[in-house]
Formats: structure tokens, sequence, C-alpha cells
């Protein structure tokens, strides 16, 4: 078992990032449902293996609006990812 492991969805909407729905070892600590008006939702997961071991960070797309050119200038925006995130 890891010293840690989470997950963070993160919903791209025309106000920006907001922070979705939140796992601790795979099991919802609070749950956020997905705006409506969301382009694009992501995932960040960290597992840090020991205490003394850096975190390793991945990040997966979970969903994405068909609309490219609204997807692509709201991340123009605001980034393509959120610029800060537990």
């Amino acid at each position: 078992m890891s010293a840690d492991h989470y997950e963070i969805e993160y919903h791209l909407t025309p106000g920006g990032w907001i922070t979705g729905t939140s796992y601790y070892y795979g099991k919802a600590d609070e749950v956020v449902d997905p705006p409506v008006d969301r382009v694009l939702t992501i995932k960040k997961e960290v597992t840090q293996s020991s205490g003394y071991s850096p975190e390793d960070v991945s990040w997966d797309e979970l969903w994405r609006d068909p609309d490219i050119q609204n997807v692509d200038a709201l991340v123009v925006k605001y980034g393509n990812r959120p610029s800060k995130h537990r």
C-alpha cells in the first residue's frame, strides 16, 4: 500500500477552472457534480509510495466537449490545467 494516494477532478468552464470530486484511495472524499457549462474535465492523480519518496503525479483527460473551438479558446484563456491545485 502506498503512503498516500488521491485524485482530484477539475472542470474547465467559461469562468475558469473549478475543482470537482476528490478521491482518497479510490473512495470519494468530496463529491461535486460537474458544472453544466464545463467544456473539459481532467483528473490529477497523485501517489507517494512512502513518506520519504517524491510524489508521482499524472494527469488524464476524462471528458471533452465536442465543440473543439470552444475548448481551445478556453484552454488558451485559462491554461490546460488549473494554475493552483492541491
